[in-house]
């Protein structure tokens, strides 16, 4: 936790709906890490609960706490770009309510910052179920190093750094321009690109800085996601990629894993609708067939083989698939008891 008076550069921005439940547990969490340090900016995008009166309640009297309401419901990409508006400081960090950090990670993300003037400063952080004693690791990379833009965006391409918000530190000033999209469910995945994309100096910090708290409203687990919309960032990603000169084989790996592999997966883990389950294998085998899958094997044969059991399994790939993580769950049950 900082010193008492010490003041990091750094605007922490949370938005909120109908997210009651979680305020006692989230104002706990800023009282014992940064609250007084940073400013804090809270978006109440439309609650129809109490979360506006707990919010304005507690701000009260804490100048360095801004709340901020949205008219209506307007989505997490709106209210994240609302949130940045009202940013005062260079820096900006992202928090949801229900979630958890360690004390020192504002601090160990701003002193890395600050230590190489970066636009970005990447961290670790951990997913972890309610009933789960101990996380794993979901974004980060396990050492701490300064990288250029391209070296920044090759870890992003192979899938060492992903596009949560939650464990970056990110210049104000290449977040301009409402850079979540609302037609995209992975609109964090978008804005980090973006930011990356505007970027000098990225450092990157081996400390775990954040644990996401998997539950079932969590918008990246929805039942029946919106396919259609998931290359979006898929092409985000892949026109600077191309802009940047990459190998052209190394951003069809990055098509394969981060959304011909996953439209297929996805459905059939989340138990979607049948004609979820069947549009994500036709735009997956759709997607495959245009790569040059031997060369991309070189990187990563997993994948490749994966992609492989895709297009040749007719239709078979999803009952195998749900056998296999059925008996991945039953493994995992077992090793935890």
């Amino acid at each position: 936790m900082p010193e008492p008076d010490e003041q990091l550069p750094v605007s922490v921005i949370a938005c909120f709906y109908n997210e009651e439940r979680y305020l006692p547990g989230f104002f706990s969490n800023v009282e014992a890490s940064f609250l007084g340090c940073a400013q804090l900016v809270l978006v109440d995008d439309g609650s129809t609960d109490d979360t506006p009166s707990l919010l304005s309640a507690w701000a009260d009297g804490k100048p360095e706490v801004v709340v901020v309401r949205a008219p209506q419901n307007q989505g997490l990409a709106e209210s994240r770009n609302l949130g940045l508006r009202s940013a005062e400081r260079p820096y900006a960090w992202f928090i949801d309510a229900d979630d958890s950090w360690p004390p020192h990670a504002l601090t160990t993300l701003a002193a890395a910052a600050l230590a190489h003037d970066a636009d970005m400063v990447i961290g670790c952080a951990d997913y972890r179920r309610p009933a789960a004693q101990q996380g794993r690791r979901i974004d980060g990379v396990p050492r701490s190093t300064v990288l250029d833009r391209k070296g920044a965006l090759d870890l992003m391409l192979r899938g060492e750094i992903q596009g949560f918000l939650w464990s970056k530190l990110i210049r104000v000033s290449a977040l301009a321009g409402d850079v979540f999209p609302a037609n995209s469910p992975q609109e964090d995945f978008v804005g980090t690109v973006t930011a990356l994309s505007r970027s000098a100096t990225v450092v990157t910090v081996s400390e775990t800085v954040y644990t996401y708290l998997n539950r079932e409203a969590s918008l990246s687990r929805t039942r029946n996601p919106a396919l259609d919309r998931y290359a979006i960032a898929r092409d985000s990603l892949v026109r600077v990629a191309r802009d940047e000169g990459f190998d052209p084989i190394l951003i069809e790996y990055f098509q394969l894993w981060f959304h011909a592999i996953a439209v297929a997966f996805t459905p059939v883990r989340f138990r979607a609708s049948p004609a979820t389950v069947r549009l994500g294998t036709r735009l997956a085998r759709a997607e495959i067939a245009t790569f040059d899958l031997s060369r991309i094997a070189r990187i990563d044969r997993k994948a490749v083989l994966h992609a492989r059991l895709i297009s040749h399994s007719g239709p078979f790939y999803a009952p195998a698939l749900r056998l296999a993580l059925s008996v991945h769950g039953l493994a995992r049950s077992v090793r935890g008891r």
